[in-house]
């Protein structure tokens, strides 16, 4: 874990490979989002935003002279700190990259968000939110959501606004 300003850099999978990584990152990510929940510094809402992706990347120790860290740096590490960026965009408290997204599928309850250029990309990624865990899964609601939100997507991205509007009220 590294401080970045007003940031938390966690690392998960390295330096030694744990094929939970993805799970471990959701799992801290939402208790973080879960311990600030309704809370207020200085007559302020508190407010986290993540942005989480997998990926290739390069860690190790940098620096010199007796002054050193534990760092990481490559493309994943880049687009996981955009994606919080949109965080705030999207209104939604973690922003996840499609490998991530893949990773836990099955284990979280997702939905993309959209596709987004991305500086320092030639194409669009695609992005995903968490809206609970494994529990959530198996909901109704979240299952009629999943489908509705979906639809809204191709509606929007074929440019039937009349069909995309209806389907956000109804999500």
């Amino acid at each position: 874990t590294q401080f970045q300003g007003d940031a938390i850099l966690a690392i998960f999978n390295v330096p030694f490979e744990d094929e939970q990584h993805a799970q471990l990152a959701f799992d801290a990510a939402t208790d973080l989002l879960e311990m600030v929940q309704n809370k207020t510094f200085a007559g302020e809402d508190l407010a986290i935003r993540v942005g989480i992706n997998t990926g290739p990347l390069i860690a190790g120790n940098v620096g010199g002279g007796g002054r050193q860290t534990y760092t990481v740096h490559g493309d994943a590490v880049n687009l996981a700190a955009r994606l919080e960026g949109q965080s705030k965009n999207y209104g939604v408290g973690i922003v996840i990259g499609e490998e991530t997204e893949a990773k836990v599928d099955n284990v979280f309850a997702t939905l993309e968000l959209d596709l987004i250029a991305v500086k320092g990309k030639a194409e669009a990624v695609r992005i995903h939110t968490i809206l609970g865990r494994e529990d959530m899964l198996q909901q109704q609601d979240f299952l009629a959501l999943k489908k509705q939100h979906t639809a809204m997507l191709e509606a929007y991205r074929t440019q039937d606004w009349s069909k995309a509007r209806g389907l956000i009220k109804d999500c």
